[in-house]
């Protein structure tokens, strides 16, 4: 299956510099709020539930043609409920076809409604609530840290780094074994680092 829309966007952000771009979608009725991610390697969408109870589905985009998607039980068992399906043996729910339907709701081309790289560290950490439980709202990119030589980058940590560098830039932090630092507060947020990484390109 193509994802025609994405592709599209896709070359349009980047002829545009954008690297985010929020836009509603409408599956089976019940409404999505959506943001297409390009900071990086793979592309994201972040598709959030709209209601009393919200909830993020982060699905990394490898490919403009997916043939297949798997996504965890938890997030599969909300999405059909929120969907509200009922279970049909012989057409289940598929998430690529999820996938393929926001895809058809998606513009092609970027209007302007663009996503902080705060917002996407947020989202992406939304999606996987459990593994930030720790983290908080710290969203603020704040600075690296040398870790010790006994300790490693976490994938969590270049996770959400991954949302706000492009992969070479969390990749050759990686490498020096540094580790990004996130604050709750606005105000600590490091713009410089930003700078300079994109100045350097």
């Amino acid at each position: 299956m193509l994802l025609d829309n994405f592709q599209t966007l896709y070359s349009d952000m980047k002829a545009k510099g954008a690297i985010a771009m929020n836009f509603p979608a409408k599956i089976s009725g019940k409404g999505f709020s959506c943001t297409f991610s390009i900071v990086s390697y793979p592309s994201h969408l972040f598709a959030t539930s709209l209601g009393r109870s919200p909830f993020t589905t982060d699905i990394p985009i490898f490919s403009f043609e997916v043939d297949a998607l798997t996504i965890s039980r938890e997030k599969y068992a909300l999405l059909c409920k929120y969907l509200e399906l009922k279970w049909d043996k012989s057409n289940p729910f598929r998430p690529v076809k999820f996938l393929c339907d926001i895809n058809a709701c998606a513009p092609v081309r970027f209007s302007g409604n663009a996503v902080s790289r705060s917002a996407l560290v947020g989202l992406m950490m939304k999606s996987n609530e459990e593994a930030y439980a720790d983290d908080g709202k710290k969203i603020y990119f704040c600075g690296w840290m040398t870790n010790p030589s006994w300790k490693s980058v976490s994938n969590e940590n270049y996770n959400k780094t991954l949302q706000y560098f492009p992969e070479e830039e969390a990749s050759a932090r990686r490498e020096k074994n540094q580790s990004s630092c996130w604050s709750a507060n606005p105000k600590d947020e490091n713009l410089n680092a930003l700078n300079e990484f994109i100045s350097s390109n």
